[in-house]
């Protein structure tokens, strides 16, 4: 797996003032060094120091990955502030994307259209009660069945709306209150959206580690 240039990533610094999780771009990638943008915060650049110790993250569509380094210098390249790195010997593979499935209670809005005559539908409000990067399960007041096309569109936090096709799995009962789940598999997804789902549910995860939940 290579990293390039124009590349969307995170940079994971885990100690001293400015510790926490920053996106930031791929700005160039040598033989044996690579730049990344300086991360911006409320408007301001991070001032992260060589010889900050740090962590680059990459989405793709099969896994996240990652691999740790310091900081060797600032540069500018075409006209943009930047932080130079080693290039990685190996990207370490996180997880597969298929793997990870978190609980996240979202408002959602499930379109159901007429399977003849898509101009016709309707909206159904519902909560999400799970997500992967495959697939959602969502809460609904009513069952739902039948291999209707389907849309999904409901947003991450902090992120802007998302709205996936999707294909009706199973379905059931939730005991107690009177309400149903639905599963449904995204098809299609593009890369893009995989990366914003796949990047929230693996922050997810690790919100959830740090607090001792998994």
């Amino acid at each position: 797996m290579h990293l390039k240039m124009g590349e969307k990533i995170d940079l994971l610094v885990s100690e001293g003032s400015y510790k926490g999780d920053y996106p930031s771009t791929i700005l160039s990638v040598g033989a044996t060094e690579l730049t990344v943008a300086i991360p911006v915060m409320r408007g301001h650049f991070v001032p992260l120091r060589p010889g900050t110790p740090v962590a680059l993250r990459a989405y793709r569509n099969d896994a996240i990955y990652m691999y740790s380094t310091e900081i060797l210098r600032r540069v500018e390249v075409d006209g943009l502030n930047g932080l130079v790195l080693p290039a990685p010997n190996k990207l370490l593979r996180m997880q597969r994307r298929g793997d990870v499935r978190v609980e996240v209670s979202l408002p959602l809005e499930l379109w159901i259209y007429d399977s003849q005559q898509k101009e016709q539908w309707k909206i159904v409000q519902a909560r999400t009660i799970d997500l992967s990067a495959g697939g959602i399960r969502i809460e609904v007041p009513h069952a739902i069945t039948g291999d209707f096309p389907m849309e999904v569109i409901f947003s991450l936090p902090g992120d802007e709306l998302i709205r996936l096709s999707c294909r009706y799995i199973r379905g059931g009962s939730l005991q107690g209150v009177g309400r149903y789940w639905v599963a449904l598999r995204f098809d299609p997804i593009k890369e893009n959206e995989k990366k914003r789902i796949l990047k929230f549910v693996f922050q997810k995860q690790q919100d959830l580690r740090a607090k001792g939940l998994i």
